[in-house]
């Protein structure tokens, strides 16, 4: 879970490091994710239900706290008595009363209360839910720009070969030593890679789009990430991080303070059955007696306690309860399905980010592989021992086991973060270490 006074001394200086240069450098991650922070508007909605949940118990504990009211009233008043000869009298009327009133019991008003504190506590898991939701989409499409970068940039790279073979192809059938067959073939590479780098460049501008979406800012150059980067194994074992999980993940938190807010929703409801007590202390001047009318002028002080016991309310309190334990049952169930939930993505994203590591492993393996067996390829095609298309097939392996090892890369950041925020642990560590991963794009 992230920590707050961190975040916020976190976002203070990012933004003192970024706003200098902000036009001159390199987009990273950081940067973004500081824009979404900002401006994101699911962000700021859970935000605002955190405010709105704070407010509504304030309001429940209000009711605890003591009630003072005070009333004034003026008259002008005209009396006559219809069976008398007396005359009409006309007298003014005044009346001031202050009165105090504090809850000593009212088993309602204190399920309310306390209630309205597990909402608060679930609005906010709900908060730091979203948080962690945003920072692994704005990741998520930060790294799909850089790969469909990859992916244009290798297609290019293979464009270019593919083109550079044609033409020796084209030289090699007009001395005839090759059939036209494989120069056609060669024409069809070529012209397929053409269609795969409009398809790539098509990609890759969505990408951007998807990711100004969510940061809400122009995206520039971004930095991209380091070929040098030693990727660290994940530490400890499944069940460890199964267990982190299910003690801190934001989800679960945020369906346990549902199901307790729920368990005193069934209190509260109980609680119109109860009696409820008040201490009643008031203070009223006024020259007016009963219907208005005239008394001498007079002080009344009153201190006394108020007990008011509900007999019988046609059933509607009984059925309010029941439905109070229903719902309490629907906040068990899917606190249930949550951990079930919670369990199942913190083994996948446990397991993915290890295979991820695997294939890091195996995709520089086949990078050396390929790269030699192109090499190897191409000499064969210059001594007539392999045709035109034996090389081509070496290069397409080439770049594609560049393009497989790039998104392996991007799958293991991906995979991690998912599971520091399943296991409740993401914080701004995490963006500071992938951050240290990117560099700025070198300079043609």
């Amino acid at each position: 879970m992230f920590i707050l006074k961190q975040r916020v001394a976190f976002l203070l200086v990012s933004a003192l490091a970024i706003v200098p240069n902000i036009a001159a450098e390199p987009q990273d991650l950081q940067q973004l994710f500081l824009s979404a922070l900002e401006t994101n508007p699911t962000l700021n909605i859970a935000r605002y239900n955190v405010e709105i949940g704070k407010a509504q118990k304030s309001q429940a504990t209000g009711k605890l706290l003591p009630q003072i009211s005070m009333s004034a009233s003026y008259s002008d008043n005209e009396q006559e008595y219809l069976d008398s000869e007396q005359e009409i009298t006309k007298f003014d009327g005044e009346k001031y009363a202050l009165q105090f009133r504090q809850v000593l019991f009212d088993w309602q008003a204190f399920a309310s209360r306390k209630k309205a504190s597990f909402v608060v506590d679930q609005r906010r898991a709900d908060y730091y839910e979203q948080l962690g939701i945003l920072l692994l989409e704005t990741a998520n499409r930060y790294f799909l720009v850089l790969a469909a970068e990859d992916k244009l940039a290798l297609v290019k790279a293979e464009r270019e070969a593919t083109d550079q073979q044609l033409k020796q192809s084209e030289a090699h059938y007009q001395r005839k030593l090759i059939r036209v067959t494989d120069l056609y073939e060669n024409r069809a590479r070529a012209a397929a890679i053409k269609t795969n780098e409009i398809e790539a460049s098509h990609e890759l501008a969505i990408a951007r789009e998807a990711l100004w979406e969510i940061s809400g800012e122009e995206i520039g150059e971004l930095k991209g990430l380091s070929e040098t980067v030693q990727f660290p194994a994940i530490k400890e074992g499944i069940e460890v991080w199964v267990d982190r999980a299910l003690g801190s993940n934001n989800q679960l938190r945020s369906r346990q303070s549902a199901v307790d807010a729920a368990l005193e929703g069934i209190a509260e409801r109980r609680g119109s059955h109860y009696p409820t007590v008040n201490f009643v202390a008031s203070r009223q001047k006024s020259d007016l007696g009963y219907e208005n009318t005239q008394q001498p002028r007079r002080l009344i002080t009153y201190f006394g306690v108020d007990i008011n016991i509900p007999i019988f309310s046609g059933g509607s309190t009984s059925a309010r309860t029941r439905e109070a334990y229903h719902l309490a049952g629907i906040a068990k169930s899917e606190f249930d399905q949550t951990r079930r939930d919670v369990v199942k993505q913190t083994r996948a994203a446990y397991l993915s980010a290890n295979s991820s590591l695997d294939r890091i492993d195996a995709g520089l393996y086949a990078v050396a592989a390929t790269k030699e067996s192109a090499l190897a390829m191409d000499k064969g095609f210059k001594v007539g021992a392999v045709t035109t298309t034996d090389v081509l097939n070496s290069i397409h392996q080439n770049f594609s086991a560049k393009r497989d090892l790039q998104q392996a890369k991007y799958d293991y950041i991906q995979h991690k973060l998912n599971l520091e925020k399943s296991a409740g642990s993401l914080d701004i560590n995490d963006i500071e270490q992938i951050n240290s991963w990117l560099v700025a794009p070198l300079t043609p």
